[in-house]
């Protein structure tokens, strides 16, 4: 009796379990699925290949280290909030979660999935309406602002209810549209894959971040599947290898004969080479066989040659669909200048980590703004090692700037330093040893010239002295 279960767009047949053999009796008859070796086929990427796993950790492990502030106003740094609910719930989200498992769960899913779904608990882990209460807190600020007192105060309070923030796997998760409205979303899950129950939930109860997707508008479009054909590719390869390997790096071997074999001769000849086969690392025993049979060795071709370079390709078609990931995020670098390895990372940072920081903010701002309208959230991208050495270098250009007279305001909004706005800091300063353009200065003369030229002239005063000092003598 066979039974056959469906997740998602993978099925499973689960039936009698034939006796077991060896996997050389398998390789020698031609089968792709060896018992005990494992699925050939790739069926889980993350779980399956080694690029998309590092890929995801990089972007993953990455934004997970970076720190996530709470401030008031804006998010200059000036107004930081250390302690509070708000701090203490992005610090530990969860029982189960703490502050580096949260943002990793979140990235892995919008690399996989495309998408993010975030639903707030309180202390009974009763899903909140989040978003009702981020717009309530808004308008109960705005009427306090007014004047006027809120209309609904009971609302208003609400936003110290969140206690914990959970993650959904969303392929539990199932859209409900009702003629082009969406009215909720179906979440069904087993006790071994989730803390919590199924549950119907509203729109406002769930954040949902995704990725844009041209053809379905309510769900994301993932960066796995365009990098599922090279993950397809590289997994093959792999496996290839892996075949190659168990087999002492041996292809097979083609028996040949020109009569027609009885079922005795060719299970004789099965005998011979499976007697022959031996596993990894040990050396094959001699073949012995009689008659009119050949054994011929087949050897790699060209193509199968290539499989590296093959490899090496797929790894970066896969870096370059998650977020343009460079290889030396992953573990690999072709190119030994750490200059060349530094500036890949600045890269990485500034056009990968940063707009998906941004998309970070922008979802998790709901939960910010139900613990007051005034808060914001944001990622603190320039405290990473990489970003402190980016601003020293435009510190070094900006006091290049100082010194030929720019204002220390208009140097640290054009270099965006992050420096705090300076009373004095619109006026423009320069040295005191510089004058002002378009004057020249009289060149100063050689000492020695100078005594060269009062000694001509006494010369010439003395030489004209001389004939009226005779004049009056003779007279």
């Amino acid at each position: 009796m066979n039974i056959s279960l469906k997740l998602g767009k993978f099925d499973f047949t689960f039936g009698a379990k034939k006796s077991v053999e060896s996997p050389i009796q398998a390789w020698m008859r031609g089968d792709e699925s060896v018992s005990g070796s494992g699925n050939p086929y790739l069926a889980s990427p993350f779980q399956q290949s080694v690029w998309v796993y590092t890929a995801v950790c990089a972007l993953a492990q990455t934004i997970s280290a970076i720190p996530f502030r709470i401030s008031m106003g804006d998010r200059s740094g000036e107004k930081i909030i250390s302690s509070g609910p708000v701090v203490d719930l992005f610090a530990q989200p969860h029982p189960f979660l703490n502050r580096f498992r949260f943002w990793e769960f979140i990235v892995t899913w919008y690399c996989l999935r495309g998408e993010a779904f975030i639903v707030a608990l309180d202390k009974s882990d009763s899903v909140l309406p989040v978003k009702r209460l981020a717009a309530s807190s808004l308008s109960s600020s705005f009427d306090e602002k007014a004047g006027v007192r809120s209309r609904s105060p009971q609302i208003a309070n609400q936003k110290s209810q969140i206690k914990n923030l959970l993650v959904l796997n969303p392929d539990q998760l199932r859209h409900l549209v009702e003629g082009y409205d969406l009215i909720g979303w179906n979440y069904s899950a087993s006790p071994f894959s989730s803390p919590l129950p199924p549950a119907q939930l509203a729109p406002d109860e769930v954040i949902h971040d995704f990725f844009p997707n041209p053809y379905v508008f309510w769900r994301g479009m993932s960066p796995l599947s365009v990098a599922m054909l090279a993950a397809q590719t590289d997994f093959a390869s792999a496996q290839f290898m892996k075949g190659l390997m168990l087999n002492n790096a041996d292809a097979g071997l083609i028996v040949r004969s020109d009569d027609q074999l009885s079922p005795e001769q060719r299970e004789s000849i099965l005998a011979s080479l499976r007697e022959r086969k031996r596993s990894a690392g040990t050396a094959d025993r001699a073949l012995l066989l009689w008659g009119t049979t050949e054994v011929i060795q087949p050897t790699l071709s060209s193509a199968d040659l290539q499989f590296l370079e093959n490899r090496k390709m797929n790894r970066q078609e896969i870096c370059a669909a998650f977020f343009r990931i460079p290889q030396t995020m992953v573990g690999f670098s072709e190119d030994a200048n750490r200059a060349v390895a530094a500036a890949e990372r600045l890269n990485f940072i500034e056009n990968s980590i940063t707009p998906l920081c941004a998309r970070l903010e922008a979802a998790v701002e709901p939960i910010v703004k139900s613990f007051g309208p005034d808060l914001v959230g944001w990622f603190d991208i320039d405290s990473t090692p990489i970003l402190q050495q980016a601003r020293r270098d435009r510190v070094d250009t900006g006091v290049k700037l100082f010194s030929l007279g720019y204002p220390s305001n208009a140097i640290n909004k054009a270099l965006d330093l992050g420096l705090p706005h300076l009373p004095w800091g619109d006026k423009g300063y320069l040295p005191a040893r510089l004058t002002q353009a378009g004057e020249i200065q009289p060149k100063a003369q050689p000492v020695a010239e100078a005594q060269g030229a009062e000694r001509i002239l006494k010369a010439l005063r003395k030489a004209k002295q001389q004939p009226t000092n005779q004049t009056n003598h003779t007279n």
